[in-house]
């Protein structure tokens, strides 16, 4: 009968820190465009994904609570993630993503946040925090011995069900979202910390026969777009006699490989074109230079702009003004997702991305 009393009272105690972990996750409802289907989806993405992250805490609260015979040790871990919760909202909100490796390097190397160049008000700050939510941790626990008579049979499935379903429901909401590119809700996958999407495409076109269509459909109602771009609308004057723009591309190409006798065909081409000397990458990755060549924005804008499927300004203007835009590429464009970003304003029609060969350098010739 103690056993069962205690499993009830931990139970409660879990159910308190998941209300208060949903409070705080609440916080990111803050940064989404307004949109009614986001704002559903994200309501519904907030309970399921928190419901989630417990469902973790709790394999690794449960076996602490009974080896340490007592709250402590699982308190400890809770307040934790509590606090962790907090700290990735602070991120979340300068920096638009959530706690990560690189993060996590700052934390965990030494002299790393002494970089950072913390005043003693954000050290107190921080203090303050974990000696709020230890102190939260033992109300919890007194609040749980009061309330343990409500963690029944009944009202335990109830609880289990409703938040299976909040489940089903997000994940349902966002494989139908990435399947036929609903912006509203394929934007909301960077929203909450360590939040795992679900796309069937693939599944949907092989084994339930659904036609999915192949154009992305880019674009969104800039009245709930989460992005200020363009700063101010563009005053364009199209030439008299519209020019040709071709891009070559290669990855990982050093700039000082350009010459006559490394690349003797390019270099040739090089003498009837403009050359550009002074360009510099937006990142170290292929999806980080591509984008900022293109969209002249710093690499992190990606993510946003592959959630909202916006294309590079550059294009869009010569798509308006009746270019013939095609892309050549030796390797698929859904991987990075250039065709959901830098080259979503080119008609599928005008992909060129499975050439023949068996390998990376017979496609490439």
């Amino acid at each position: 009968m103690a056993a069962k009393t205690d499993f009830k009272r931990f139970s409660a105690f879990l159910g308190l820190n998941f209300v208060l972990s949903l409070l705080i996750c609440s916080y990111f409802l803050f940064f989404t465009g307004g949109h009614p289907l986001e704002l559903g989806f994200a309501a519904v993405a907030l309970v399921s994904n928190t419901a989630m992250l417990y469902a973790a805490a709790a394999l690794l609260a449960a076996p602490l609570y009974l080896l340490a015979r007592g709250p402590a040790a699982a308190g400890a871990l809770l307040a934790a993630l509590q606090l962790w919760l907090v700290l990735d909202a602070a991120i979340f909100k300068l920096f638009k993503f959530h706690m990560n490796s690189m993060v996590l390097n700052l934390f965990l190397t030494p002299g790393g946040l002494e970089s950072l160049d913390q005043g003693w008000g954000t050290k107190a700050l921080f203090l303050f925090l974990a000696a709020l939510f230890g102190a939260l941790q033992w109300l919890f626990w007194r609040l749980a011995g009061r309330w343990s008579g409500l963690v029944g049979g009944r009202r335990a499935l109830l609880a289990a069900g409703l938040l299976f379903a909040f489940l089903l429901a997000d994940k349902g909401l966002y494989a139908w979202g990435s399947l036929y590119d609903s912006t509203y809700i394929t934007r909301g996958s960077r929203l909450f910390p360590l939040y795992q999407p679900l796309t069937i495409k693939k599944f949907a076109v092989k084994h339930l026969g659904l036609r999915v269509d192949q154009e992305v459909r880019g674009g969104i109602d800039l009245r709930y777009s989460g992005l200020d771009y363009p700063k101010a609308p563009l005053a364009v004057k199209p030439p008299a006699k519209p020019l040709n723009f071709l891009f070559i591309v290669v990855d990982s190409l050093r700039a000082d490989m350009l010459t006559r006798e490394v690349m003797p065909e390019t270099w040739a081409f090089g003498k009837k074109a403009r050359v550009f000397t002074n360009h510099y990458s937006g990142g170290n990755a292929t999806r980080f230079g591509i984008f900022s060549m293109l969209y002249g924005l710093y690499g992190n804008y990606w993510f946003p702009m592959l959630g909202e499927r916006r294309g590079p300004l550059f294009l869009e203007q010569l798509k308006a003004q009746g270019y013939d835009l095609r892309v050549y590429a030796s390797a698929a464009l859904t991987f990075p997702e250039f065709d959901k970003t830098c080259f979503v304003d080119v008609p599928r029609a005008g992909y060129y991305d499975r050439p023949a060969g068996a390998n990376g350098i017979e496609r490439d010739s």
